[in-house]
């Protein structure tokens, strides 16, 4: 990977970061506890409930995305950044620009079905 491209790669990896803050923020609000709230019915409540769970659970993947970004900063300067951990092959700078974080190129990524 040439210096220009780490370079683009650090400045993706700090707005994707910004980002997933952003959507953190934007999610908090629908974590708190549902009131018990006479003017609803069960079936709103129910709905209520459904909607606070997808909150929770894009919440929970928001904060892992952003903790693998934050990991792939602190790491783009590391000599086995963007090295495939299976083959030990460079792994395509498109793909480290779709996903900072990946640990392995498309074949071995495929290989192991994660």
């Amino acid at each position: 990977m040439t210096l220009k491209q780490r370079e683009e790669l650090k400045t993706k990896i700090e707005k994707d970061i910004e980002k997933v803050e952003n959507e953190l923020e934007t999610l908090k609000p629908k974590l708190y506890p549902l009131k018990k709230d006479c003017s609803i019915d069960k079936v709103e409540h129910k709905a209520l409930k459904i909607e606070q769970n997808i909150a929770i659970q894009q919440f929970e993947e928001a904060k892992i995305r952003k903790n693998r970004l934050v990991y792939a900063l602190h790491n783009i300067n590391n000599s086995d950044y963007g090295i495939c951990k299976e083959c030990e092959e460079e792994i395509p700078f498109e793909r480290l620009i779709l996903i900072p974080y990946s640990q392995y190129c498309v074949e071995c990524q495929e290989e192991i079905g994660d």
